[in-house]
């Protein structure tokens, strides 16, 4: 897929692998279709959203006064130019923007200062917002912490370590055989290996429908083999077996 919003759109690429095809035909292909003013202003709201919400966009009030302010022009020519690389991709995470953040906290705390100069019928307006700022964070950070103590974390990467963990004090090698449903999300993807696959303790691998499992399992003979049922909850560590009615086709390989 295209990487640059006026790039052109290839001819697809067909995968025997069920996840390869939602993925890049139907998932990608649909990020595709997004009009350029959609995808740029998704990518905006998911950046302001990880970077600033509510509380620390206060303090940008004063944007107009920091145009102005000749200390910090060049600080926001380089966080302007940088938008405009970020807004002319059609992929974006937060934290692609990381590169942005010393010049984000620098804008940040001279915003703050120009915030603290505002005054209302001679009243310090500028100081009481921008203590309401602190204090704001200070209790953003407090419900977050809260929330993450009522509702510990449980996701597919959580559960894939757990098994990781009890394969690590298993002796000898092991393969794993991820088995998907027809529904998997693509983006919950368990196989993951080091570099030097033959040399690792554990191998991930991935069960493709209609695709003989053999000659993987005959390479990696000298290991045990299991399972994990990745969309079954809870994900638990299983003896590998063929899938009920699957198709062994020796010209193909997984």
């Amino acid at each position: 897929m295209p990487i640059f919003l006026w790039d052109p759109l290839r001819p697809p690429l067909h995968y025997s692998n069920p996840q390869f095809e939602q993925f890049y035909n139907v998932t990608e292909r649909n990020l595709y279709l997004s009009s350029w003013n959609e995808l740029s202003g998704e990518n905006a709201i998911d950046w302001w959203k990880f970077f600033m919400g509510g509380a620390l966009s206060i303090p940008f009030a004063t944007l107009p006064w920091m145009f102005r302010d000749r200390r910090i022009r060049w600080p926001l020519i380089q966080f302007m130019w940088c938008a405009l690389g970020i807004l002319s991709v059609r992929y974006f995470f937060p934290h692609y923007a990381a590169p942005m953040t010393a010049t984000f906290l620098l804008l940040l705390m001279q915003a703050m200062r120009h915030l603290r100069c505002w005054k209302l019928n001679g009243r310090p307006l500028g100081v009481f917002l921008t203590r309401v700022v602190v204090v704001l964070l200070v209790v953003r950070m407090g419900i977050q912490a809260a929330d993450a103590y009522r509702k510990p974390r449980s996701s597919f990467a959580v559960n894939r370590a757990r098994i990781v963990k009890q394969l690590e004090d298993i002796p000898g090698k092991h393969l794993v055989i991820a088995r998907y449903a027809p529904d998997h999300f693509a983006d919950h993807e368990w196989v993951y290996n080091d570099a030097n696959i033959d040399a690792s303790k554990i191998v991930w691998a991935r069960e493709i429908p209609n695709v003989d499992m053999a000659p993987l399992l005959e390479y990696f003979r000298d290991r045990k083999v299991w399972m994990v049922q990745a969309d079954q909850q809870p994900q638990q560590l299983e003896e590998y077996r063929s899938a009920p009615g699957a198709i062994h086709d020796s010209n193909k390989q997984p």
